[in-house]
């Protein structure tokens, strides 16, 4: 991909636009049709009936990730809900296996409404088990449903948040302390985490290896370093793209190196994420590389966010390189197009956007998806204005880049821990073009 802008203007420019102001002040589906919702018309303000407008009742169950406030701020946003809608039940259940929506979808079990990425259940699949939502009127106000299209052209998905990644967060007291100020190059990044180790008082960086998907920001470096945000869609289309001059293994590259010099726990692979992401917040370690939400993880651990900030990773010695970040929508929504209570369903996406994005983004540290969004309560957006940043999201999957990904069985976050746990990056190249040449052939 050539060294030139390749975010598309009117998103980059809605984004841009809803991150300076924080700077400032602030189918008609039932019975499994797969055809799309027409309308949320029916969903909305339609609580208690009406002669012209039934009230809406139902059962609703939502499956989500987000494990540590199933029994917190979820079941606020239920309570709240079914207030709104007392002839519908809201039921909140979590999953920690990613396998867990594989196995639900396969023996016809989804629940009603669930948070659904590609890593929980390929992209080509959605429509074999969720509604479109495109022509819902909620889908023309949010911002990174370019990200989420499915290959049929189709979003099953919407999203509940944006956050961007990767950053680093880093101890403002720590680098105060040692008298360090935040590096807009690699090489100051290398002096900055050099003189935190030489200072026998801290760890630079926490990694988490042990979880390995921690590490995954790493590889998430690849687009800002290539400046190419179709990087994974171009990969399919070679048969060995691993190669030393690839964003992937220049991202790997400064993995290695960070792992080398020893900025990381003393025994990486032995810290798993919880440990990793208490030693930066208890103020062990200096920094993490993580997305923005970490601000809800460490803040719901009781953690004195105040003492936090974050900065662009400085991927280069050219300050210009360091300017790119990537937006990705976070938590996405699907709704089941076997589901029994689609009015309900409906009525639920309308009701969260309408009247609780708002407060669940303040609390989650997440900027709102809504065009129209005042993000000013969000802690860290300021940042954004601060350094110029270019914020952009990555190109949609193509169906032919999903099936060769998807046969090659690489994760790359697993390639990565391998880093840490010992073999080089040549290595690594060497094996991933092994696995992504058959895949392509097979995709043939």
């Amino acid at each position: 991909m050539k060294k030139s802008k390749i975010v598309s203007l009117a998103l980059a420019m809605t984004l841009t636009g809803l991150l300076a102001g924080c700077g400032g002040s602030k189918d008609n589906a039932p019975g499994g049709s797969a055809s799309a919702p027409a309308s949320s018309g029916q969903a909305t303000g339609q609580a208690s009936g009406s002669p012209e407008q039934p009230a809406i009742t139902g059962k609703l169950t939502f499956l989500t990730w987000e494990t540590n406030i199933v029994d917190t701020k979820l079941k606020d946003m239920a309570d709240r809900f079914m207030a709104d809608y007392p002839g519908v039940e809201l039921k909140i259940e979590g999953f920690t296996d990613n396998q867990t929506i594989k196995i639900r979808a396969a023996s016809n079990s989804l629940p009603d409404i669930v948070n659904v990425t590609d890593t929980h259940l390929s992209r080509d699949q959605w429509s074999k088990f969720f509604v479109p939502l495109n022509d819902l009127p909620i889908a023309g106000k949010l911002i990174g449903m370019d990200s989420l299209v499915a290959p049929d052209g189709k979003n099953y998905t919407v999203p509940r948040g944006l956050m961007l990644t990767p950053v680093v967060w880093y101890n403002k007291d720590i680098f105060a302390e040692l008298g360090l100020e935040v590096p807009k190059t690699y090489s100051a990044f290398l002096e900055v985490s050099q003189k935190i180790k030489d200072s026998g008082k801290y760890i630079p960086l926490s990694s988490g290896a042990k979880d390995a998907w921690p590490l995954d920001p790493y590889q998430q470096l690849a687009p800002i370093i290539g400046n190419d945000t179709n990087i994974y869609n171009a990969f399919a289309e070679q048969e060995e793209p691993f190669t030393a001059d690839s964003g992937y293994v220049k991202s790997f590259g400064i993995l290695k190196d960070l792992v080398d010099k020893g900025y990381f726990e003393k025994d990486p692979l032995s810290v798993g994420f919880d440990a990793a992401s208490n030693d930066f917040g208890s103020g062990k370690s200096a920094m993490m590389l993580m997305g923005t939400w970490l601000y809800q993880n460490l803040s719901e651990k009781g953690v004195d966010m105040t003492h936090f900030a974050i900065f662009p990773f400085p991927v280069s010695d050219t300050p210009a390189d360091t300017t790119m970040l990537t937006a990705s929508p976070d938590l996405p929504m699907a709704i089941n197009k076997n589901t029994k209570s689609m009015d309900a369903a409906l009525a639920f996406l309308d009701w969260y956007y309408s009247k609780y994005d708002s407060e669940f983004m303040t609390y989650s540290g997440m900027l709102s998806p809504l065009k129209d969004a005042d993000n000013s309560s969000i802690p860290w957006a300021g940042f954004v204005k601060d350094y110029r940043l270019n914020i952009v999201t990555l190109a949609p999957q193509q169906e032919k880049a999903i099936k060769v990904w998807n046969n090659s069985g690489i994760t790359l976050y697993k390639s990565l821990q391998e880093l840490v746990a010992g073999r080089t990056v040549d290595q690594v190249a060497k094996d991933l073009n092994g696995k992504f040449k058959k895949a392509v052939a097979s995709a043939k």
